[in-house]
């Protein structure tokens, strides 16, 4: 590793590197209002070396620089492109660079770490395998496949502190709310106190090209005592009243999902007289087809293929064209003359000709190189799930959506489907009208996980961890009673009032 002297304009980078290159590398940079902002919480304890795990174009080394011309900054950076243009540049600097992969080089002690890590999902985590293997290897620590990079840039971090060492991190807040995030939570909790936790509601003003929470974490190593401050923002020129306008919460439990923080709650306790929905079934996602074009269609197309009607299923294929919370046959009659895409492809074997023809100009178009449908066989199959009762839909902004299915229509990804055992089936009506109310939903929107700009996002297993009421509950609803709320809400799409006082109570 060659150390290089820093010295770049920020501008002359981004004028001249595609946003497409910017986000290979998971490059987003910080905003030198928020890197001072970080910047001067660490250095409100001396320190001689700041380091930054992801240098880029230098932002947080100089918030630091112009408030301690002193301090020694040190730093690390993968992309060959910033690496390029430092050594073209002038070599006289503040910052000394090491060219590297951060998550591959261990052994280092710091006094103090701040830090914009890459924005890359596990998708895109390209050494994912070698990297998680050094993790179980110097720390013991076995990380999700799901992991992102930016929190394993985190665990790492946190590791290399000096006890009585200060962090501060820029990074997406998936993690306090997700199946991944436990063990990076409980490592936090293990290693010291984490001193504040922001959302900035104002992600477009810090990150206007990315689609994702954007929060800063502030950590010290080894001081476990005192609670942990959870702030929101909705504007950077707010920045300067984070602290003193947050609420400090102790006793985080890594195991429970931290988004309720930051709406001034507790995460829910499970109370008696409640049960895991696990006791009445589980949610599955819907039909993953690899390729919706081509395996959806609307009855024009249908008819001009030459398909017959049993050569397809009804299916939902998109989330908007569920209006009200109840889908009846007519509703899918209705959407049916609307030529909405309402087909899922469905071959019969022996193939039809028309069939056998549309297969062939699937393949001509690579459909059977495809992820999904290089691992079907045949590559045309589609995975076999029954209509669920109940749906939920998987991206929210005004309140996730729940359908009563009274058909035999399946759905796509865009909603994820409850599969009741046979306890549950006596009861689909009772959880359908309970997670229609707004106690219902509050149990919910505690598993949701924000991607910023408003979005939430479910997962089947974020629905699986909910509780609901069991036995001694319904008791207080006869079949007649519950019979007349579904008509109700049939007619008006939500509850009475007086069922939302009874889920209230």
């Amino acid at each position: 590793m060659g150390v290089l002297r820093f010295s770049m304009n920020p501008q002359e980078y981004l004028q001249t590197t595609d946003f497409s290159y910017r986000q290979q590398w998971g490059q987003f940079f910080t905003p030198p209002v928020v890197a001072d902002f970080m910047v001067e919480w660490l250095l409100r304890k001396p320190c001689e070396t700041l380091f930054d795990p992801a240098f880029g174009l230098g932002a947080l080394a100089t918030a630091a620089w112009q408030r301690n011309p002193k301090i020694r900054v040190q730093g690390m950076e993968i992309c060959p492109k910033i690496l390029d243009a430092w050594k073209k540049g002038e070599k006289a600097g503040f910052a000394e660079v090491c060219q590297g992969d951060y998550l591959l080089h261990w052994g280092a002690a710091r006094d103090a770490i701040v830090c914009n890590p890459p924005y890359q999902r596990f998708q895109h985590f390209r050494n994912r395998g070698e990297v998680f293997s050094l993790f179980e290897q110097h720390l013991g620590i076995r990380l999700s496949g799901y992991t992102n990079m930016a929190s394993a840039f985190l665990v790492k971090s946190v590791s290399e502190l000096c006890v009585g060492g200060r962090l501060a991190y820029l990074m997406p807040l998936e993690f306090l709310n997700t199946g991944y995030g436990v063990p990076v939570k409980r490592f936090l909790t293990q290693q010291g106190k984490i001193v504040a936790l922001g959302k900035l509601r104002c992600e477009t003003e810090v990150f206007p090209e990315v689609m994702t929470t954007v929060g800063i974490l502030f950590f010290e190593k080894g001081k476990r005592s005192g609670k942990t401050i959870f702030y929101n923002l909705s504007s950077l020129s707010d920045l300067s009243k984070a602290f003193r306008q947050g609420t400090a919460w102790g006793g985080l439990t890594p195991e429970k999902k931290w988004e309720p923080f930051f709406q001034n709650r507790r995460p829910a306790t499970v109370t008696a007289g409640w049960i895991p929905l696990r006791e009445w079934g589980t949610f599955q996602r819907g039909i993953a087809t690899g390729a919706n074009a081509f395996f959806t269609m609307n009855e024009e197309e249908r008819k001009g293929r030459g398909l017959s009607r049993r050569e397809v299923i009804p299916c939902v294929t998109k989330s908007r064209q569920m209006t009200q919370p109840v889908l009846l046959p007519e509703d899918v009659k209705r959407l049916q003359k609307a030529n909405a895409a309402i087909f899922l492809l469905h071959p019969q074997e022996p193939l039809s000709r028309n069939m056998r023809r549309y297969l062939q100009e699937g393949e001509a178009q690579g459909i059977p190189r495809r992820f999904l449908t290089r691992h079907r066989h045949p590559w045309y199959r589609q995975e076999r799930k029954e209509p669920a009762p109940i749906w939920i839909g998987v991206f929210s902004r005004q309140g996730y959506r729940v359908v009563r299915n009274l058909t035999n229509t399946r759905h796509l990804t865009c909603y994820h489907g409850f599969y009741p055992n046979e306890e549950g089936k006596k009861h689909i009506d009772a959880l359908f009208l309970f997670w229609m109310s707004r106690t219902g939903r509050e149990t919910i929107l505690q598993q949701m996980r924000s991607y910023g700009n408003g979005l939430y996002k479910l997962e089947p297993g974020d629905l699986n961890a909910i509780w609901i009421p069991g036995k001694n509950f319904w008791k207080r609803w006869s079949p007649q009673e519950i019979a007349q709320e579904m008509t109700y809400v049939r007619q008006h799409g939500q509850l009475s009032q007086e069922a939302e006082t009874k889920f209230n109570d």
